[in-house]
């Protein structure tokens, strides 16, 4: 039976490279210590983009190992500062592995599969990795005979989940649900590990991103995490920091590009290999991780052959070609219908004879601060060091007026699969000529 009351004592020390050395006790190593934790060593964090940033080889094993920490820390701080809470060692315990497992349900190079991947296979699915997590977290407890409640795993599940399932927000309990993963206002300790982390391998320890101030500088009011009206600014560099790694890093031109031949590549064996049906059950999904590409690789079934050449074009750095972008003008957002590959062909009579809609593709999407394209401050609660039990919400305008006004724009690429300068220089001057009409 796992021991809630186990908080500091009966432990390992983990070195991170991150949060330093760390202590994750017994209950924790329960899960960290099976096969179904330990697969996560073979998932790259960053997914395709170590092919990008050599140095960006890091895993979701560390990674969930951070949010682990940080959740149980989170809430230990908590109990220390307001006591009136009575925090109990159980939900330390049971944030923390909330914290160590929301991640155990990713599939290989991870938002690839789920995002672009699986809705290829099952168009009409709402398929996500939290789905998945939810699974892998009854086996593991299963198959590693875990003594606890059905509901403390449901309350890790929820928790993993976020607020967004939850109805009473005067619920006693509210606010564990918005530390792993807050729909609410994106404030979380996932964002905190994962933006630090990445930017630590990415750019190295001078230029990781510093969470501190928000994680210690909050507290409990109404059942909803406040933060201190003195770190307002703090809290707008999380959401600019988060938009420049989409803008940047996680939405490379090139790693796009790579992400969608890692993506033909499961989708050519698919038939083959079943991939997509793994994700029914958890007991084949164990075995499903980054070296998948390894397995097409190496064999030699000629049913593979098409997988297994555009393996060989991605070594030889034979990459899905990038053409052009288009930064639509927030008047216009709502106007430009999504593009699909024959509005582009039909500009130009000579290319209908060179490709094919199946050569071309297209990335459109939004980027924004947060969930949508408000102020991400909107959502937030803050305190008044005088009056510590008081929240209330700030206008922009008493914070900045130099901060932006638009929190979301939408970016529209397009892709070919194609390496031939002259076809892809008519691509480029038939998308310019579509987007111009618009113009």
């Amino acid at each position: 039976m796992i021991n809630w009351d186990n908080i500091d004592h009966d432990y390992k020390i983990f070195e991170d490279p991150i949060h330093g050395y760390i202590k994750i006790n017994s209950n924790a190593l329960q899960f960290i210590d099976t096969r179904q934790f330990q697969r996560l060593r073979y998932l790259k964090q960053l997914g395709t983009l170590s092919y990008i940033f050599h140095s960006a080889n890091h895993t979701r094993f560390e990674h969930s190992i951070g949010v682990g920490y940080l959740s149980g820390n989170l809430l230990l701080n908590l109990k220390k500062d307001q006591p009136e809470l009575e925090i109990t060692n159980k939900y330390i315990n049971i944030v923390q592995l909330s914290g160590l497992l929301h991640d155990i349900g990713h599939g290989p190079f991870s938002h690839i599969f789920d995002s672009e991947f699986i809705p290829l296979i099952y168009p009409n699915s709402n398929y996500k990795h939290e789905q998945m997590s939810n699974q892998m977290i009854e086996y593991l407890i299963d198959d590693n005979n875990i003594d606890i409640d059905q509901s403390d795993i449901n309350l890790i599940k929820n928790i993993i989940d976020g607020p967004k399932n939850i109805n009473n927000r005067l619920n006693n309990n509210y606010y564990l649900y918005e530390i792993v993963a807050n729909s609410t206002n994106c404030i979380d300790v996932d964002k905190f590990d994962y933006l630090s982390r990445d930017m630590y391998y990415l750019f190295g320890s001078e230029k990781s991103y510093n969470f501190n101030r928000i994680f210690k500088y909050n507290r409990i009011i109404d059942n909803t995490i406040c933060y201190n009206s003195k770190i307002t600014f703090d809290i707008y560099n999380l959401f600019q920091q988060r938009y420049l790694m989409h803008k940047q890093i996680y939405n490379h031109k090139t790693g796009k590009g790579i992400e969608y031949m890692i993506c033909d590549i499961l989708l050519k064996a698919n038939n083959k290999l079943k991939i997509a049906e793994c994700i029914y059950n958890p007991e084949e999904f164990i075995n499903l991780t980054d070296d998948i590409l390894n397995t097409i690789k190496i064999s030699k079934d000629p049913d593979l052959k098409e997988s297994k050449d555009i393996i060989t074009r991605l070594e030889k750095r034979d990459i899905y070609k990038f053409i052009d972008e288009y930064i639509v003008p927030n008047e216009l957002t709502d106007y430009i219908k999504i593009i699909n590959p024959v509005d582009i062909i039909s500009q130009n009579s000579e290319l209908s004879n060179l490709i094919t809609i199946d050569d071309i593709i297209i990335f459109d999407k939004k980027m924004n601060y947060n969930l949508n394209d408000k102020n991400p401050v909107d959502n937030v609660y803050f305190y008044n060091i005088k009056n510590k039990d008081y929240k209330y919400k700030k206008n922009k305008e008493n914070i900045s007026l130099l901060l932006p006004d638009v929190f979301e724009e939408r970016i529209i690429r397009i892709y070919s699969k194609i390496n031939n300068i002259k076809i892809n220089n008519l691509l480029k001057i038939a998308f310019n000529k579509y987007i111009k009409y618009y113009n």
